[in-house]
């Protein structure tokens, strides 16, 4: 078969109509954008047949080669002829762009997906499992139910605990604690599908709720004024009431941030593999390194809250820089499925506490309440409230920015700022 080559926009033309483009990228040579090209060409050589003085032969241009399963898929012939070349999905970004990314999971999951161009690669000549191994089960899904999901919860856990004596009470915690999974999520779910069967132990990371380190306590001190007490004991009635029933109330936590999936997010369906995502590559740098270099910065980029340093991000801060994080784009290979942990939570809520009696069994009690008195800011990465379990996109434009103000994986949103009110009942 001849194609156009007197001049460079028929060619094109003349490729498109025949179904002959394969895209081709070095160094020199980039490739092809197939849609713009091929909008380019078509008036060139409408109709589908090539110009009559068309001649060079496909060998003699460089990088490019016929499609026979594009052809089988659509048509359910290996024949490369006029009327073979016409259907318009030759130039469907639906196919083209998978393949110009290099995105073998999607293209095999795109062709057998649909039981038409499964028909027609078959009557074509090609065999039954050419893009699956269990075709007959591909298309519309086949499902196993198994007990395949797992997880592990260890702590190693200490509490520091003061009973009421003197009229201080406390009890402070802390919680060394690893949780993993091999499937992200945070509540049951009947529907789970691996990465692939091959190595199952791939998906296996923290959990959407693996909070390493957490430090709680809670404090209630009577103050030492009034009857009964070391000071100010000796009052009359009205003195007394007034010194008298005095406290002071703590809650405070601290506690290490939540796990996010950092994914490359390539394709329809982000993946070269199994047409799921492939995870990133970490050049030159450990996922240890990665992490101690992150950090809550109000200051570096002007107007904005950012998790990642500048110097892991591209040069107008949006996206990563791929020099550091790239995708892993190699077809057929598992790369790293990498994680890691967004910002501390840190809160203290005060209360001064003032109880008056009345009676033997009715007394007044006015509250002042600082709920995060020191108004210390908690902000979430990548995600915010009610997404979780929790992941973000080497493509997301907003890849180093804090999302918003913090959100427990209960969804449970911090308030923000401090807060003080005035808390006042009748007990009895």
């Amino acid at each position: 078969m001849s194609i156009c080559s007197h001049n460079a926009a028929a060619c094109v033309s003349a490729e498109k109509d025949l179904g002959l483009l394969a895209q081709t990228s070095t160094a020199t040579s980039p490739g092809l954008d197939f849609a713009n090209l091929f909008a380019a060409a078509t008036a060139v050589c409408a109709g589908g047949t090539p110009p009559a003085s068309c001649s060079q032969s496909i060998a003699a241009l460089s990088g490019e080669v016929s499609l026979p399963i594009f052809t089988a898929a659509f048509n359910g012939t290996t024949a490369i002829t006029p009327a073979t070349q016409t259907a318009s999905r030759f130039s469907s970004t639906t196919y083209t762009t998978p393949i110009s990314q290099g995105l073998a999971g999607d293209v095999a999951s795109i062709f057998s997906g649909s039981l038409t161009r499964y028909t027609n690669i078959v009557n074509a000549g090609y065999p039954a499992n050419f893009f699956v191994a269990n075709p007959l089960a591909a298309v519309g899904g086949s499902y196993i139910m198994a007990n395949g999901a797992q997880s592990t919860y260890n702590a190693l856990q200490i509490d520091f605990r003061r009973r009421p004596s003197h009229g201080l009470q406390f009890d402070v915690s802390y919680v060394f604690a690893k949780a993993l999974t091999n499937y992200n999520a945070n509540s049951s779910l009947n529907y789970s599908q691996p990465t692939t069967l091959r190595n199952l132990g791939y998906d296996k990371g923290p959990a959407p709720f693996d909070i390493r380190n957490s430090i709680k306590g809670q404090a209630v001190w009577d103050l030492p004024f009034g009857s009964g007490r070391k000071w100010l004991n000796s009052g009359n009635g009205v003195t007394n009431r007034l010194v008298s029933g005095w406290e002071i109330d703590t809650i405070t936590r601290w506690q290490t941030g939540q796990p996010i999936n950092i994914y490359s997010g390539l394709g329809g369906s982000g993946g070269t593999f199994n047409n799921s995502d492939s995870g990133v590559v970490l050049n030159g740098i450990t996922n240890n390194q990665l992490q101690s270099m992150l950090g809550v910065n109000k200051t570096e980029v002007a107007g904005a809250v950012y998790y990642f340093p500048k110097t892991l991000l591209d040069a107008n801060q949006q996206f990563p820089n791929l020099g550091v994080i790239s995708n892993c784009a190699s077809p057929g290979v598992l790369c790293q499925k990498l994680f890691v942990y967004g910002p501390q939570f840190f809160d203290m809520n005060l209360s001064l506490v003032k109880i008056t009696k009345i009676t033997e069994r009715v007394n007044v009690e006015i509250r002042m309440e600082a709920l995060n008195a020191l108004n210390h800011a908690n902000f979430y990465y990548a995600c915010g409230v009610s997404t979780t379990p929790c992941s973000i996109s080497l493509q997301s434009s907003t890849f180093g920015k804090i999302a918003g103000n913090y959100s427990d994986f209960n969804t449970t949103q911090d308030p923000g700022g401090r807060i003080i009110q005035l808390v006042g009942r009748i007990n009895f």
